[in-house]
């Protein structure tokens, strides 16, 4: 488990990040160039819209998508207005 820790400016070019447990983990501007975060908890990750060029699996899309939601502060509404 890596929780709440913070990555700025850093250069984790191909870092695996095996089965990891990212809570409240912050990425924020540096370089993630072939980073390999496929088997690891990206839900409640924080700057997802940084990790340019990193590697995830198909099955980690839907979490990549609810954390990038949550730092846009989107809000999902059900119904059309």
């Amino acid at each position: 488990m890596l929780a709440e820790a913070e990555f700025s400016r850093s250069d984790l070019t191909e870092m695996v990040f095996d089965s990891c447990t990212l809570r409240q983990t912050e990425f924020g501007p540096g370089t993630y160039r072939d980073t390999d975060l496929r088997g690891s908890d990206l839900s409640t990750l924080r700057g997802a819209g940084n990790l340019k060029r990193a590697i995830i699996s198909p099955f980690q899309e839907s979490e990549l998508a609810r954390a990038l939601i949550s730092d846009l502060d989107l809000t999902v509404a059900d119904d059309p207005q």
